[in-house]
């Protein structure tokens, strides 16, 4: 799965969002545009196709190809508090020192951002 981003970058491209990857075979790690998965490692010294593993971006939340929910959502809730309402069901999250009722879309925003152009329910389809 390749979500929607460009080739691996060059020393002039910092202006793009770089996600960061360790090569498993010689632990080089190495920057690739975001939401793309590193095609070879860069070590001249081992020039392998992998395999490599995501140390930041949308990959972390992938075993594989397959989408790792869970992954994402104690991603979530280590940077926030929220909690449902039992009868209605309406997730609060807190923030200022107020739960405000906005928990469903606080998670659905901070999803788009971890996971780019790559969204969970376009993920979940692919199963």
């Amino acid at each position: 799965m390749t979500c929607n981003a460009q080739h691996l970058t060059t020393g002039n491209d910092k202006a793009e969002i770089l996600d960061k990857w360790l090569c498993n075979r010689c632990e080089e790690e190495l920057e690739v545009t975001k939401g793309q998965k590193p095609r070879s490692c860069p070590n001249p010294n081992c020039l392998k196709h992998g395999p490599f593993t995501a140390l930041s971006g949308p990959y972390l939340y992938f075993n594989g190809e397959k989408f790792v929910p869970k992954r994402l959502a104690d991603d979530i809730m280590a940077g926030n508090h929220f909690i449902t309402h039992k009868e209605s069901h309406v997730m609060y999250h807190y923030k200022d020192g107020i739960y405000n009722p906005d928990g469903e879309e606080v998670v659905k925003e901070i999803s788009r951002q971890k996971l780019g152009s790559c969204p969970a329910s376009t993920m979940s389809r692919r199963r």
